[in-house]
């Protein structure tokens, strides 16, 4: 489960990206719309992922779950705070 929703992840970066790439360009209403929609996939899956992973009652071994998608929650926040400098 970790995996594929830390893949969703991406969703988030890829719009505050892109947010940061409309704003030199002049676009600031399309980045704005990008950046708001960023910040509102990063807030529900930073909350809603662990969330998930502390209520689930099955339990696997838990090293077995950590992978490289982990390293999307990090890379989420800094895309938020990039996109929200550019604007």
């Amino acid at each position: 489960m970790p995996e594929r929703a830390f893949a969703f992840r991406t969703l988030a970066i890829s719009s505050n990206v892109l947010a940061a790439r409309f704003v030199p360009a002049g676009h600031t209403a399309v980045a704005g719309a990008f950046l708001a929609f960023g910040t509102l996939g990063w807030v529900v899956l930073d909350y809603g992922i662990p969330l998930a992973l502390i209520t689930t009652l099955t339990r696997g071994p838990s090293l077995d779950q950590v992978n490289g998608t982990w390293f999307l929650w990090s890379v989420g926040s800094e895309s938020v705070a990039v996109a929200g400098q550019a604007g």
